[in-house]
């Protein structure tokens, strides 16, 4: 491959563990805003996401098992859109303190309208229940809907955390969306 190599590209899918130092130089800065990231990666292996491509993308799929705190992880994710799945540990951070502090930062903060978190897992229905009433108990102000939690912002819009279900798997999303 030539050394000067250069790609324009509006999305990759990064496979478990390959350095970021090899994909980030044949990447175009030229290419403009990323449509979609996707990276898959190992228990042990903590993905570096400290790079332009990645941190503009406007979608970043994050795959894998992370055996590290999560919340610190989380909180460096500055995309609009990012979507986990079977990344978090079995520990069930939903339910964690953590969880808590990311909603009340996500609040604090005035996330912009439109960014979301959205954590494919495997837990079953029950335990999405658990998550809504914990967030109802230790969150101020919430107003408790249909499979969601909605949290008032002082930016003129709200955080709505909600659940889904499906045969196969739930998703548990965090979304900023307006008041209307």
């Amino acid at each position: 491959m030539p050394r000067d190599l250069k790609m324009k590209v509006s999305r990759i899918s990064i496979s478990k563990n390959v350095p970021m130092k090899l994909v980030t130089p044949i990447i175009d800065e030229s290419s403009g805003e990323m449509q979609s990231v996707w990276i898959q990666f190992h228990r042990d292996f903590e993905p570096d996401l400290d790079h332009e491509f990645i941190k503009k993308s406007k979608i970043l799929r994050l795959e894998g098992f992370v055996d590290y705190p999560v919340l610190p992880f989380l909180q460096i994710l500055h995309n609009q859109t990012v979507e986990f799945a079977d990344i978090l540990p079995s520990f069930r951070f939903h339910i964690s303190d953590d969880f808590i502090v990311l909603i009340r930062s996500w609040v604090e903060t005035n996330k912009p309208l439109g960014t979301c978190f959205t954590f494919i897992i495997g837990h079953p229905e029950e335990y999405c229940i658990q998550v809504m009433n914990l967030i109802r108990e230790r969150i101020e102000g919430v107003v408790l809907g249909d499979k969601c939690v909605d949290i008032p912002m002082s930016n003129s819009s709200i955080l709505r955390v909600s659940y889904a279900s499906s045969d196969q798997e739930r998703v548990i999303k965090m979304d900023v969306v307006s008041l209307d």
